[in-house]
Order: C-alpha cells, then structure tokens, then sequence
C-alpha cells in the first residue's frame, strides 16, 4: 500500500542540534523514538538511539536523524551544507528559523533492509562473529540473542515513473528470521512480461 511522502529542502543557519529542537517541538523526531547515525572521513557513528543533541554538531560529513515520523539529512558540501527533510505528515508551511527552500511530494511504500540476517554458517559450526570496520559495529541493540535479525524498517520513496529516490529509514528492530517476508526479483523475461512488454 502506498502513501504520499514529502521532500522540502531547507536552509538554515542553525546548527544541527538547533535543527533538531526545533522540529522536535513540532512531535516529528520524539525522545527514545529518535534514531541516528553519521560519518566523517575518520569516523563512523552507526545507528543508535540518539540521546544528547550536542553529538550532531561535531564535524560530521553526512548525518541522518530519523524517527517514525520523519528523516532529517545534513551533508556537507564544500563550505556549506545541505539539509533536507522527509515525512509522510504534510508539512508545516513555515519552521522557525528555518526556510522551506523547496518541496516535492513522492509515492511512499513500505520496506525493509537487513542490517545483520543469519548466523555464518561455518566448518566448525555456527558463529555471527564480531565485524570490525575498523572498529566493532554497534547497533545498540544489545548482543544478547544472536539467533535474531536486525533490520531496519524504511519508506521507498518513488517519482512518477515509479523509479527509487530515497531510502528513509523509520527505525531499527530484531526480528525473528522469516518473520519478513522475502520475494525474489523476477528473471528479466518475466519483468517484462509483468510491464507488458
């Protein structure tokens, strides 16, 4: 089932935590429910649950803070840096020191990607293993049952032509294996045969 999502791109001489705040305030990125993760070229910050908004100002490249409700993106480039945010609610007209650039509207589907799936399959049994890039990945989510996947549950969102834009992400859960329902993408012959031609 599909939905309508909203893309405004914002300018703001805010810093991110400021951003932040202020659209917390209108309920979009609520405490305990407000995930993030973020990157520079010496650091990676994977998601967790973001708990002090000072983190977001450090020198990070790229930041993304989401919720249920919403995705904010902060990216740098050059000197500036860009802001954008997504949600499915219609959007305010106008955001307190923030302004509202530009704004589009996208088919929004539901979906999933897998963070970490199966158990490794190993000679000498089953293991899942550290993965260290360059450090231990932390999802926070507690290492306490490794029979259980993580994923992360995102909106698709489409242009008209039904081509992939972006990916926001809603939040990060464990589920069962084949709690998800999984289906194949179709050979090339029947894709065709699906559109019609």
């Amino acid at each position: 089932m599909s939905e309508r999502g909203y893309w405004l791109t914002l300018s703001t001489d805010n810093p991110p935590s400021g951003i932040l705040a202020t659209l917390r305030e209108r309920s979009l990125f609520p405490g305990g429910e407000t995930w993030w993760f973020a990157w520079n070229g010496l650091e990676i910050k994977l998601p967790g649950i973001l708990r002090e908004l000072s983190e977001l100002d450090r020198a990070w490249d790229v930041v993304r803070v989401f919720s249920p409700k919403a995705e904010l993106r902060l990216a740098r480039r050059g000197r500036t840096r860009g802001c954008w945010l997504l949600t499915e609610q219609e959007p305010a007209e106008s955001i307190p020191g923030v302004e509202i650039v530009s704004r589009a509207e996208f088919v929004v589907e539901d979906g999933h990607r897998i963070l970490w799936g199966q158990k490794l399959r190993l000679p000498d049994g089953e293991a899942r293993g550290e993965v260290i890039f360059p450090r231990k990945l932390n999802y926070e989510l507690g290492n306490d049952d490794l029979n259980k996947a993580w994923v992360a549950d995102v909106k698709l969102y489409y242009d008209r032509a039904h081509r992939l834009l972006a990916v926001r992400y809603v939040r990060i859960r464990r589920v069962d294996p084949g709690e998800i329902k999984v289906e194949p993408f179709p050979k090339p012959e029947e894709a065709l045969r699906l559109k019609g031609g």
